[in-house]
C-alpha cells in the first residue's frame, strides 16, 4: 500500500468478508470493502454493476483472504479489473478452500506463470508461540505434541483429552464460562468456540445452547424471542447466516457478528449492535437469518482472528477431520488455543489431506492461455 501511494497509483483494497476488509483498512490506513460491495451487487438482477463493460477505476487491486474466493466470484472480480492494472492476491492456500466451487488461490500459486511470494514469518503471534509450531506441524502431516494443563507448564496452547463427547461438551462450557476467564483473564466476548460440524453433542447447535445458558441465562422471558434457529435473548452474541443487501445501505453479510442490544417481543423484532459499530434492526421475518455465535463452525471462522479459541475436536467429527480444516481452526487463535477432545481425532486430521480434494481445470487452462 505504501509503495503504491509513493508512486501515485490508485489502489483499491478488498476482501471476501466484512471483518477481513475492516482489518485491511485498519492496517493500511485506507478504505477497504467487501468484494460484493466493491463490484456493487444488484439483488434485482443477481449480478454486479462493475464488469468488463464497466470496469473499476483503479491502477492496482489488493485482495486479502483470497483462499475464500470461489471461482465464480473470482471470475466476476477479475472481469471488472481494467487492462494494465496490477492484481495482488494475499492469502493462505493451506486454509480451507472456498465454500463455493473451485480452489482459485491454490491453483494460481501452483502455476508456473503467476509470480508467487511465500512469507516465511508469521506476525499474528510471537516467534516462540506454540500455536505457530502446532500449525507448522499440522501442515507437515504430523500430529503435534500439545501439553495438557498441569498447573506448571506455561504455553499458549493446551490439549485436554475427553474421549466422551458429553464430557467434552460439559468441559467446554466450564472452560468458557469459568476457567479461562479466571486463569487467563479473557473476557467472555474474547473467547470463541469452534467446531467442525453443526450437529451432535460437540456441534455448533448444541454447544451454543449450552453456552447461552451459561453465559447469558434467561432473567426475563419478555427479553427473548423464539425463532426457527432457537431462542434469541437480550445480550446474546449472534452471527448473520446469509447475505442481506436490503436490511442496511451497506448490507449485512454472511458471517457478520454482533450483540443483541434490544428485544421487542410485542412487535417481534430485535436490534443488533454489529461488530463494525452499525446498529441493525431485524423484523420477525429476518430473525431466522441470525444464529447464536458463542460457538461457530470452522468454515464460518475463516477470515477472522480471535484472542482465544476453544476447539472441539472429536472422533464423532470423523467425516470432517482433515488437515486444512484443523489448520484453519488453529490459526484463528491469536493468544490462546485450547483443544478439547480426542488425540486420535487430532492425529487423523493432521494426516488426512484428500478427503475434500477438488477437481478443477483452472491451472491447466491458465497455462494454456499464457503459452
Amino acid at each position: 500500500m505504501a509503495l503504491f501511494r509513493h508512486n501515485g497509483r490508485k489502489v483499491v483494497l478488498t476482501a471476501p468478508t466484512g471483518r477481513a476488509a475492516q482489518r485491511m483498512s485498519q492496517v493500511c490506513d485506507h478504505p477497504a470493502s467487501t468484494i460484493h460491495r466493491l463490484l456493487k451487487f444488484d439483488p434485482v438482477t443477481n449480478g454486479f454493476l462493475h464488469s468488463a463493460k464497466f470496469p473499476l477505476d483503479l491502477d492496482a487491486l489488493i485482495v486479502d483472504e483470497s483462499s475464500m474466493v470461489d471461482v465464480q466470484l473470482a471470475r466476476d472480480l477479475f472481469s471488472a479489473v481494467p487492462q494494465g492494472s496490477t492484481v495482488i492476491l494475499v492469502g493462505d492456500r493451506d486454509q480451507l478452500p472456498s465454500v463455493g466451487a473451485g480452489r482459485v488461490l491454490g491453483d494460481l500459486v501452483t502455476t508456473a506463470v503467476v509470480p508467487t511470494i511465500a512469507l516465511s514469518r508469521l506476525y499474528r503471534r510471537a516467534d516462540g508461540s506454540n500455536i505457530t509450531t502446532i500449525a507448522h506441524a499440522i501442515n507437515g502431516g504430523i500430529a503435534p505434541e500439545i501439553p495438557q494443563p498441569d498447573g506448571v507448564t506455561k504455553t499458549d496452547a493446551y490439549f485436554i483429552p475427553r474421549p466422551d463427547a458429553g464430557e467434552a461438551a460439559l468441559l467446554i462450557e466450564k472452560l468458557v464460562a469459568e476457567q479461562i476467564p479466571k486463569k487467563f483473564g479473557f473476557a467472555a466476548e474474547e473467547i470463541t468456540v469452534l467446531s467442525p460440524t453443526n450437529r451432535g453433542d460437540l456441534g455448533v447447535l448444541a454447544l451454543n445452547a449450552r453456552l447461552q445458558n451459561a453465559l447469558n441465562p434467561c432473567v426475563d422471558p419478555e427479553q427473548e424471542i423464539e425463532t426457527n434457529q432457537g431462542i434469541l435473548r437480550l445480550g446474546d452474541r449472534v452471527s448473520q447466516r446469509v447475505n442481506n443487501y436490503q436490511i442496511d445501505d451497506h448490507g449485512v453479510f454472511n458471517g457478520d457478528t454482533g450483540t443483541i442490544s434490544r428485544v421487542d417481543k410485542l412487535r417481534k423484532n430485535i436490534t443488533v449492535d454489529l461488530w463494525d459499530g452499525r446498529i441493525i434492526k431485524y423484523d420477525f421475518v429476518q430473525l431466522n437469518q441470525l444464529s447464536l455465535a458463542y460457538c461457530i463452525s470452522v468454515h464460518r471462522s475463516q477470515g477472522s482472528e480471535m484472542p482465544c479459541v476453544v476447539l472441539a475436536l472429536h472422533e464423532s467429527h470423523f467425516m470432517l477431520l482433515e488437515r486444512q480444516l484443523i489448520y484453519t481452526a488453529i490459526t484463528r487463535a491469536k493468544r490462546l488455543l485450547v483443544i478439547v477432545g480426542s488425540r486420535r481425532a487430532l492425529k487423523l486430521a493432521a494426516q488426512r489431506t484428500d478427503t475434500l480434494r477438488r477437481q478443477t481445470r483452472l491451472k491447466p487452462l491458465i497455462e494454456q492461455l499464457v503459452v
